[in-house]
């Protein structure tokens, strides 16, 4: 597998939603075969990517800028649930997809990402089905009928062709020659069965819900 290829970049934001931002871009930037390297914004020399509320003083053809809405590290502050009636819709190739913060002139594909990736409605929601589980049905992918969509690989794809323009060309990650691979897993939450926690959820929890 070819090393992945290097591109600064510089995101100015609220200490505690520095860290969401930067791992939504991380992971962005890995289906492309590339890896951040964080730098300040006098840095941003040659091909580069800027997140931050300042796009316009660091703007230039070969800077992606992209705008930190104020609002935005705010609502993720407060772990309030997303309303659906915010969302904003864009096209390509046909078809639409959300894009969940930002505005009308600037979509923040990096907050949207994290949003997705974070499972941020399973944690804010507190509809749960009668196994403690947060269902298909309340979730914004049944509200909108985008359940079937690869909405981040959306978002992965525009920020790449912004990245393209501003004359970094990606090289996105293959596996055996293809866009994509399916990988089985096993979901281990304990490694011993009888904890005192489990005792409690299996022989009190769980015959009181039911």
């Amino acid at each position: 597998m070819p090393q992945p290829l290097v591109l600064p970049c510089c995101v100015e934001a609220p200490p505690a939603y520095a860290p969401k931002a930067r791992y939504a871009l991380r992971a962005l930037l890995r289906g492309l075969g590339a890896e951040p390297r964080w730098v300040d914004r006098a840095y941003l020399i040659g091909p580069s990517l800027y997140y931050g509320p300042e796009p316009v003083a660091v703007a230039s053809e070969h800077t992606v800028a992209v705008r930190l809405d104020e609002a935005t590290p705010a609502f993720f502050a407060s772990g309030a649930p997303y309303a659906a009636e915010r969302v904003r819709w864009g096209a390509r190739e046909g078809g639409r997809y959300p894009v969940l913060f930002g505005d009308e002139a600037e979509e923040d594909l990096i907050a949207s990402a994290f949003f997705w990736l974070s499972g941020w409605q399973e944690h804010t929601e507190p509809a749960r089905d009668v196994h403690g589980r947060y269902p298909f049905e309340a979730s914004l992918q049944a509200r909108w009928g985008t359940a079937c969509e690869p909405t981040v690989d959306v978002y992965r794809l525009l920020l790449g062709e912004r990245l393209a323009r501003a004359g970094f060309v990606a090289i996105p990650t293959r596996w055996a020659g293809k866009s994509w691979a399916f990988c089985a897993t096993h979901d281990v939450d304990y490694l011993r069965k009888w904890r005192p926690g489990i005792v409690f959820r299996e022989a009190i929890e769980y015959p009181l819900l039911n």
